[in-house]
């Protein structure tokens, strides 16, 4: 089957690698541009160890990429740990469309730390997910998701497994897979079987839609168009001042999501990025760093934040005009002291 794989880092490298070793036709690889200095993404790398083709746009949505995308003339995309905002315009150029790879288990966990929050909770079990993405974050219906103790895991599917039948279906390829799947809708049941050296196994799978992430009513409208409209700054304008307030104004309201190391991720960023000058700055951004890494329980680094917070005279919170952080950070720093 051929197909192009758009992601990045060792996420991606393994994805790539699994449908290399199925012998797939991989036709081309997206992976985000890397940083000035920065190593290789560990995708890139692997694909150009294989002479494949690899394609890095700033972002997206730009003709380019879709331009690059369609002249691939693929079967189907396949995301796994996509950073980059990818508009439905582009996951459906593939023949088949796309699926996408995620490292838990939607719809709980969504967005770049989604395989740290279930250790953090102390959650007693993980997953994968496989599933369509549309334009929100990690959103669509899903296609597999596999679980302890759920019928996959239990019909023990793995590497060299063939699924023989879908549906009732005969199937020797992966798109009379896809298009099992499709005819099967959401909400039922689906019969695989497989074969290994074992033998047949078959399982029903139950086909789920994942539900959005935020709630469409009242202020979760709001969050959820505010922080699209702050990712597509970041990606238009790349390097800029507002390219900076949009990555703190993210890191803000994954702080009111409960997000804390994905709010902690933001704020570093944004700290890097942010200007010196008085107002909202540097010294913003690491106090907002600490209050993340203390919600993460992470006391120590969370005073280191609160240090170069409290240094920073001009630094507000807020607004360009709003309270000071350098008080504010010198009271959090006395009382994390005070209970050490």
């Amino acid at each position: 089957m051929k197909i192009a794989i758009i992601g990045q880092q060792d996420f991606g490298k393994a994805v790539l690698e699994a449908f290399l070793a199925r012998k797939d036709d991989v036709a081309g690889v997206f992976c985000a541009p890397e940083k000035p200095g920065a190593k290789a993404d560990p995708l890139r790398a692997a694909a150009e160890e294989k002479g494949l083709k690899v394609f890095q746009f700033k972002s997206l949505r730009d003709a380019e990429a879709h331009d690059a995308l369609t002249s691939l003339k693929v079967d189907i995309g396949i995301m796994a740990y996509v950073l980059q905002f990818a508009p439905d315009t582009l996951v459906k150029i593939p023949r088949l469309g796309t699926i996408q790879y995620h490292p838990s288990l939607l719809p709980k966990y969504r967005g770049p730390s989604s395989i740290n929050w279930p250790i953090i909770r102390g959650d007693t079990r993980t997953g994968l997910t496989i599933f369509r993405p549309n334009e929100g974050l990690d959103e669509g219906p899903v296609v597999l998701r596999v679980v302890p103790g759920s019928p996959a895991d239990k019909a023990a599917f793995a590497r060299g497994h063939v699924i023989t039948a879908a549906g009732g279906r005969k199937i020797t390829r992966t798109d009379e897979l896809l298009a099992a799947i499709a005819a099967a809708g959401t909400a039922k049941p689906l019969s695989l079987t497989a074969i290994s050296a074992g033998g047949p196994k078959t399982v029903e799978l139950l086909l789920e839609d994942a539900p959005r992430e935020i709630s469409f009513s009242g202020a979760g409208v709001l969050a959820n168009k505010v922080s699209m409209d702050l990712r597509q700054t970041l990606e238009g304008y790349p390097g800029s001042a507002n390219a900076a307030y949009a990555r703190l104004n993210l890191g803000l309201i994954a702080l009111g999501l409960r997000d804390y190391s994905g709010a902690h991720d933001a704020f570093i960023k944004a700290k890097n990025e942010l200007p010196t000058s008085p107002g909202l700055s540097r010294g913003t951004a690491a106090f907002y760093a600490g209050v993340a890494l203390e919600h993460l329980g992470y006391s120590k680094e969370a005073l280191d934040e609160y240090t170069q917070a409290s240094q920073d005279a001009g630094a507000t919170l807020l607004a360009q005009d709003g309270p000071k952080v350098q008080d504010i950070a010198k009271r959090r720093l006395a009382a994390l002291s005070g209970g050490r």
